[in-house]
């Protein structure tokens, strides 16, 4: 499996709370740009604070 980098080009929403037996998570809906593609999808944090700290510019690694 290949890994492509992605930047962050806009926060599209507010982290939203979802919780499971296992416990609590948070999912953030995100803009990114892959090799000058834009997309969409949502990244999840184990805590509000996690979600609240990603901003515009931010990278991760995705599989496409």
């Amino acid at each position: 499996m290949n890994l492509i980098d992605c930047t962050i080009t806009k926060i599209i929403d507010t982290p939203k709370r979802y919780e499971l037996s296992k416990g609590e998570f948070w999912l953030l809906t995100v803009e990114y740009n892959s090799h000058g593609h834009l997309s969409e999808t949502r990244r999840s944090f184990k805590t509000k604070e996690e979600a609240l700290a990603v901003k515009v510019g931010d990278t991760f690694l995705s599989s496409h």
